[in-house]
């Protein structure tokens, strides 16, 4: 391992932040494919091309280099989405369907036109939200992400006058855990549907969710 003066000399030499945007793509990368738990600091400074020493200097634990993975893209995301759903409030046009689309387009549009370092992100999201919420590692995705949920929580409340605060919490729990699984592409329809369903034609599973969701919020309220 270099000595901390001959570290910091080979830093300065370098491109700036061009190693620590490479390190942290390739922890993108390995967190959506292996899972947080699945992955050592010594594997993303491999995947990196960066020795060890660099990858502990811009990042002294793995829970702070995932924070800084999530916090990268988050704040587009979170605005993006956070704008969509506002707009159908303030011109007039909110109802669970065109709520449903402002909320899940931006996500799925990142994954499909994205390329891969979205396609990652999405994917390490998923993956990891998917773990027990106890998690201390989970903590930034659930701060930065905190906002658009409970504004959808809101406007849903909205969209179904009447409807129980219940109802309107157990529909959304549904939703988030089948995007969840639905944004991991994981292939399951394509080989029960005979390839007639693909898991991977993003578009297509946006539109057929937000019929069938927008139905299951709708069926909720009623109770």
């Amino acid at each position: 391992m270099l000595e901390p003066k001959a570290l910091k000399a080979r830093i300065r030499r370098l491109e700036p932040g061009s190693n620590r945007s490479r390190l942290l793509d390739g922890a993108e990368g390995l967190f959506a494919s292996r899972g947080y738990y699945g992955v050592s600091v010594r594997d993303i400074a491999q995947e990196a091309g960066a020795p060890l020493g660099l990858a502990t200097y811009y990042f002294p634990t793995k829970e702070e280099l995932f924070r800084q993975v999530i916090l990268r893209r988050a704040d587009e995301l979170v605005e993006e989405t956070l704008a969509a759903m506002l707009a159908l409030e303030n011109f007039g046009t909110l109802s669970i369907e065109a709520l449903l689309r402002a909320y899940l387009t931006p996500l799925f549009r990142r994954s499909i036109d994205g390329g891969p370092g979205w396609k990652n992100y999405v994917q390490l999201l998923c993956r990891s939200l998917n773990l027990h919420r106890d998690e201390t590692f989970l903590l930034p995705v659930l701060e930065v992400f905190h906002r658009e949920r409970a504004e959808f929580l809101r406007l849903a409340q909205l969209c179904l006058p009447g409807s129980p605060q219940t109802a309107i919490f157990w529909s959304d729990y549904f939703l988030n855990a089948a995007v969840l699984h639905l944004m991991l592409e994981s292939g399951m329809v394509d080989a029960y549907s005979g390839g007639a369903c693909r898991t991977s034609d993003l578009p297509t599973v946006l539109d057929e969710a937000i019929t069938y969701f927008s139905a299951g919020f709708k069926a909720l309220a009623r109770q």
